[in-house]
């Protein structure tokens, strides 16, 4: 990367739903720090999202975005704040873990965060904590459920398959069908047919039965 004085800058900015601020708005408050910078704007990218009912909704100006990075044509990416880069924690902390991959720093306007200094170095790493504690709840509280789901007898997993479609799979099995294609004649998804293909070989055959 060149001078942090002098960067090949990249601005980003989203809108999600209609009370965001207007793109228009987040790009000039972004070109405006940028002059006072002296960086190089040399991509803007926005996505609108207003119109998705999905919060992981597709992003393609952060994947070109992403892309530009990954080429090597970007020094540093910047956007307003931080929830209009990443779309969750864990989206959020991936984006800056690849980007300081690449060598590519992030400014966050609101916060005036800056990941090519210390200061902002260390907020990554908080950020990461707080990931790592985010998914450490998570866990617990799937293995929390599943514990509750055993102890009233219910079934985990996806639903059993029919007896006719279970035994369509293992006669396909059986004749030397491979599991990538017996998934493909059937629709049946690969961890139950893989868990058929244990049970058949687990199963004595018919001479050792006799």
């Amino acid at each position: 990367m060149r001078s942090a004085d002098m960067a090949n800058l990249s601005l980003y900015a989203r809108v999600s739903t209609d009370t965001d601020r207007p793109l228009s708005d987040q790009l000039e408050r972004l070109r405006a720090w940028a002059a006072s910078e002296g960086h190089t704007v040399v991509g803007e990218f926005t996505d609108d999202n207003t119109r998705s009912l999905q919060a992981d909704a597709a992003r393609p100006a952060l994947d070109r975005l992403c892309q530009l990075a990954f080429d090597g044509k970007t020094d540093m990416v910047a956007a307003v704040s931080l929830d209009r880069l990443g779309r969750s924690l864990k989206h959020l902390f991936g984006l800056l873990r690849e980007f300081e991959t690449l060598g590519v720093t992030v400014y966050i306007d609101s916060l005036a965060l800056d990941t090519s200094n210390p200061a902002g170095q260390q907020a990554v790493s908080l950020l990461g904590a707080l990931n790592d504690f985010d998914k450490a709840i998570m866990s617990e509280r799937a293995r929390r459920g599943y514990r509750k789901a055993r102890a009233k007898g219910k079934r985990i997993g996806a639903p059993r398959l029919s007896p006719s479609k279970e035994n369509r799979v293992a006669a396909l099995l059986q004749a030397g069908v491979c599991p990538h294609r017996v998934r493909t004649l059937t629709n049946v998804g690969k961890a139950a047919i893989y868990r058929i293909k244990r049970d058949l070989e687990c199963k004595p055959s018919d001479v050792e039965q006799h």
